[in-house]
């Protein structure tokens, strides 16, 4: 008899579809030890939260609490809810280049997640009211989509390492990443529509920088999405002195 069951392991914040339709009502990663969960209700009640909501496969949603209650963790290709600290007040934004998924994951997570906040306002993207801002602890940079980039509705940012560690070099995609998927020993590449970052780590060697730029290059001429190959550029960032 053959034993079909399989052991999927997934890092938080890569889940799947298929493990996110588990979740009907919603899947929370909470930027907390594990605590009961009324106990870190409470918490947010007093202390207030901001929540992103994303849906990388187009259809499940899942929402990531940020560290802070604070602007710069805002992006306009995501929606966001924001908890403030009395708790008498929600805040929906929906970025720029949100999807549909996405604005539909916050009205679960508020309806779900506390079940009759004071009151709760949505608004888009250019259209916040001041109390937002001051909710966020004062209006500041954060990554927003650039007018005119022409960048199509539907792309994502892919992000791929760039290493010549296994004794050849070679470029692999992280799906679902984050800023803890840098690795300072290679050099990333961040495909961001009319912009190829490199960044390079500090400890990356020169084989794996020099390849990298004739690798960027090659990526820019095959890509088929429809972007201007004449107009994507190239942009090499060193760690720790990363732009907005």
């Amino acid at each position: 008899m053959t034993d079909f069951t399989t052991i999927m392991p997934l890092k938080k914040g890569a889940e799947d579809e298929a493990f996110l339709q588990f979740f009907p009502k919603g899947f929370f990663i909470l930027d907390e030890h594990r605590v009961p969960f009324a106990d870190y209700q409470n918490k947010v009640k007093e202390h207030g939260a901001l929540f992103r909501i994303q849906a990388p496969h187009g259809s499940k949603s899942r929402a990531i609490e940020q560290n802070g209650l604070e602007c710069k963790y805002l992006n306009s290709h995501d929606s966001y809810v924001v908890y403030t600290a009395d708790a008498q007040k929600c805040y929906v934004w929906h970025g720029r280049g949100a999807a549909p998924a996405e604005e539909d994951g916050c009205n679960v997570l508020v309806a779900n997640f506390f079940k009759q906040p004071g009151s709760t306002q949505s608004f888009k993207e250019g259209e916040e009211p001041e109390e937002f801002w001051t909710a966020l602890g004062g209006k500041s940079e954060y990554s927003q989509v650039k007018e005119g980039n022409n960048a199509h509705p539907d792309f994502e940012p892919r992000l791929f390492s760039a290493s010549n560690s296994s004794g050849y070099f070679f470029l692999k995609e992280i799906t679902n990443f984050t800023q803890e998927d840098l690795v300072n020993t290679d050099v990333m590449m961040l495909d961001a529509w009319n912009t190829i970052y490199l960044w390079i780590g500090t400890e990356a060697n020169k084989f794996e920088i020099n390849s990298s730029r004739k690798a960027a290059q090659k990526y820019i001429d095959g890509v088929t999405d429809g972007r201007s190959k004449e107009h994507t550029h190239i942009d090499e960032i060193h760690a720790g002195k990363e732009p907005i």
